[in-house]
């Protein structure tokens, strides 16, 4: 905003000096303003190539901005700069951590501007772990009611499991769907066979693990 005014001087005797001045008035630089949201979600096991959000601005004066993150879990993330895109530096594991706090920082020549941001983790269901071992050993003829080997597994979601058997020999074994004992359904002979190959099947509802 500019101003013309006249400055007058006068002394005792009346006599005065007139003076064109012009006054400029500038406005003072404006904090940017983020407009970007206030909560973003991301499943777990993403990719870290994924972004989970784009922090956004505007600034009165149109001046550059750059992007940073403070904040609890700042350190869990990634921040472009000049785009303003969030990554996850680690895919995220809900059953370890199903939120995050960040704060969102717009910043132009003069002024930083902040945000809460809260970054929300959906489940995903994830396959079950076998835990049992790799190996096992019965005696020839041990009677078809021992148990020979026990499968277990665990499941991020605790849901329920099932178990199976595939694989070259599984047709000569048994197994309880339920607490995963395996039996022979005819006693082995070490002379006719010495070894025996299979697959255990662990499943949730909705997906498997062999092994």
């Amino acid at each position: 905003f500019r101003s013309h005014v006249l400055t007058r001087a006068t002394d005792a005797g009346g006599y005065y000096v007139n003076q064109a001045q012009t006054l400029t008035i500038t406005a003072a630089n404006v904090a940017p303003v983020i407009t970007s949201g206030t909560s973003a979600s991301v499943a777990e096991n993403t990719a870290t190539s994924t972004v989970v959000y784009t922090a956004t601005a505007t600034d009165a004066e149109s001046d550059t901005l750059t992007y940073t993150l403070t904040g609890t879990d700042a350190a869990s993330f990634a921040i472009d700069a000049t785009s303003g895109q969030v990554k996850l530096l680690a895919p995220a594991d809900y059953e370890t951590q199903s939120s995050y706090s960040i704060i969102v920082n717009a910043k132009d020549a003069t002024h930083t501007t902040t945000q809460a941001l809260t970054v929300n983790v959906t489940d995903v269901n994830e396959a079950p772990t076998i835990t049992s071992g790799a190996s096992a050993s019965v005696a020839e003829n041990a009677a078809t009611s021992t148990v020979i080997y026990t499968a277990a597994a665990s499941d991020p979601e605790s849901d329920a499991l099932t178990y199976a058997l595939t694989g070259t020999d599984a047709a000569s074994f048994s197994i309880n769907a339920t607490t995963g004992q395996v039996r022979l359904l005819t006693p082995a002979d070490y002379e006719t066979k010495n070894s025996y190959s299979l697959n255990i099947i662990a499943a949730d509802a909705t997906s498997h693990t062999s092994s």
